[in-house]
């Protein structure tokens, strides 16, 4: 008892840590848009998609192949994974789908053991509740694209979007002009 609790004290402490504590950089969700009698412009629902680390996976390509069992994967969106996979830094997760149907889900969920690297998350799906009424004030989120990537790791995470136009567009660049100013002050 001793070597464990006061020689070995540190280590097991640090051991403890590690199975309590997960370091993950979550997504922040986007706030719902009200026109000024407080209807709802834009709210967000449920997205469940499934992810790929290809640090974890083995043979991306074996994989893949097993994911299209539960999911459709088509040759040109294998291969688009299979580059998204080249291009970033292999514990960096990729979206392999989204919008997953409870059917898929599941299954999904009950073969897990047999695909390692693979893992279901729920983020967020932006829904216009107006429809096309109001796009052109609104507008829309999208993943960032080449030109938008700042070396920031929020942007390359799989489910995030940013707005590419209208409020959307206009409420991302205001937030990022605070944070920055706020990251100078302190």
């Amino acid at each position: 008892m001793y070597q464990l609790q006061i020689v070995e004290s540190d280590r097991y402490t640090v051991l403890s840590n590690d199975n309590q504590l997960s370091d993950r950089l979550l997504e922040p969700l986007r706030g719902r848009i009200l026109d000024r009698f407080g209807i709802s412009l834009a709210e967000n629902d449920h997205n469940y998609r499934v992810e790929v680390v290809p640090e974890k996976v083995g043979d991306l390509k074996q994989v893949l192949e097993q994911l299209s069992r539960f999911i459709p994967l088509t040759d040109e969106d294998r291969a688009a994974i299979l580059l998204d996979a080249k291009k970033r830094r292999a514990f960096v997760s990729i979206a392999v789908s989204e919008n997953l149907s409870w059917h898929q889900l599941a299954s999904i969920e009950v073969n897990a053991p047999d695909l390692p690297g693979v893992s279901i998350e729920v983020g967020q799906r932006r829904r216009y509740t107006q429809g096309r009424n109001c796009s052109h004030i609104i507008g829309y989120v999208a993943v960032p694209s080449e030109n938008d990537l700042t070396g920031d790791p929020l942007l390359e995470l799989p489910g995030f979007r940013i707005g590419k136009s209208g409020v959307e567009k206009q409420y991302d660049e205001s937030f990022a002009r605070q944070t920055g100013q706020q990251a100078r002050r302190g």
